[in-house]
């Protein structure tokens, strides 16, 4: 991944830079931080993926996380989706009716949410046909 996000302050080749003048001038990190306009701590963060995992480690990585939540499934989907259409809750209101470890107000809003876009979808869908 050699295209850096547009708010990169270095890239790989000005890590390795940084790294050199740490290691072989001996220079202090704050100060080679500071001449590359970042902070200490992501000097740092840079020499110890260098230390580990040598001229690779200093490469750009993805920010895309490992794991993302597990969707509403199956029942509280569906209760959540009547809830709002035939009581016309809100996500506030709605733990009032049902309340489960996964189904907390922020899960029990992107459930309604994907519920709507599919009623929505259905009936443009079927209006242009």
């Amino acid at each position: 991944m050699n295209n850096p996000h547009k708010n990169a302050r270095t890239t790989p080749l000005g890590r390795a830079e940084m790294i050199r003048r740490i290691e072989e001038d001996g220079r202090p990190v704050a100060e080679v931080a500071a001449g590359f306009g970042v902070s200490e701590r992501t000097a740092r963060k840079w020499l110890s993926r260098w230390r580990t995992d040598g001229r690779a480690g200093l490469e750009n990585r993805s920010s895309r996380p490992n794991a993302s939540r597990s969707p509403m499934h199956g029942f509280w989907a569906q209760l959540t989706a009547r809830l709002r259409r035939d009581y016309r809750l809100t996500g506030e209101e709605m733990p009032a009716f049902h309340y489960t470890e996964k189904g907390n107000l922020a899960t029990i809003g992107r459930a309604a949410a994907v519920a709507a876009q599919t009623v929505v979808h259905r009936k443009v869908g079927a209006a242009r046909e």
